[in-house]
Formats: structure tokens, sequence, C-alpha cells
């Protein structure tokens, strides 16, 4: 099946339970997603993870204790939403400006989750030619729709 383009009216309808998007800088339609789950997206760019203080790290230097960093460098964020959209879930990739990168991180997020259908919010400047020429390069499997930037 190709990828299919959804119209800007229809782009935020039922007919797919994982709905992907780039960060808020890089696509309009994030940030109108945003205000339906109450600035979530917004308030999770804000979040910094906590440091280890310098007396702990010298506690644990101390006493020979190891603390394992479990801290992900992954900013991919996964929000489950059946109450606040038409999705089941929402996943936030922030652009990193190759389309070949994020559509192979895309891809293993989709992969986990066990091939919901999906659609997928394209950020600025990128077209569902470009798209679906990634995606070919990643999976046979295309049968997903695509929302193109609104101005």
């Amino acid at each position: 099946m190709p990828i299919l383009p959804v119209n800007q009216v229809s782009a935020l309808s039922t007919g797919a339970d994982l709905w992907v998007c780039p960060d808020l800088q890089n696509s309009n339609w994030t940030t109108q997603i945003d205000w339906y789950l109450n600035h979530i997206i917004s308030n999770s760019e804000l979040y910094k993870t906590p440091q280890m203080s310098q007396n702990l790290k010298g506690l644990l230097f101390e006493n020979e204790l190891v603390f394992n960093d479990i801290s992900s460098p992954n900013l991919d964020l996964l929000v489950a939403c059946p109450h606040q959209l038409p999705a089941k879930w929402l996943l936030v990739a922030p652009w990193n400006g190759q389309i070949q990168k994020w559509s192979n991180r895309l891809h293993e997020h989709w992969k986990k989750l066990n091939y919901p259908t999906m659609r997928l919010f394209l950020p600025k400047g990128i077209s569902t030619s470009e798209c679906s020429r990634e995606w070919q390069k990643i999976t046979e499997h295309q049968d997903f729709t695509v929302v193109l930037d609104k101005d």
C-alpha cells in the first residue's frame, strides 16, 4: 500500500493509532496538538534531568559505591492520549534535519509498538515523496498516512 497524504481538514481526525510529529520548532501541527494535550509537549521540552550533586558523588566514592546512571539520551516523547486525541499514542520525535536518521528512529519506535496504524506529521519543508523514498529504504511496509506541515 502507498503512503497516503491526508488533507489539513482531516489531519486531526480518526484513522491511525499512532500519530508521529516532530518537535514544536519544526512543525505547526505539533503546536496545535500540544494544545489538545494541555501542553505536555512544551512542558517536556523544558524538563531537565536532575544531576547528582558533588557531595553525593564524593560520598559514593568514599564508600566505594557504584552508581549506575539510568538516564537516557533519547529525547523522543511517547504519550498515551486516547482521551485527548483520536489516537492511542503520540510520538514526538525531535527533527534532526536528516530525513534518513529521523525515519530510522521512527521505524524503531513503530516496530517496538508492534506496527500500529500510523499518521506521520512531516517537518517543515519535507515532502511526501522524500518521506516515501526514505521509508522504502527501511521497510517495504508503507501503509500509513502523512500530513504536510501547514503554513
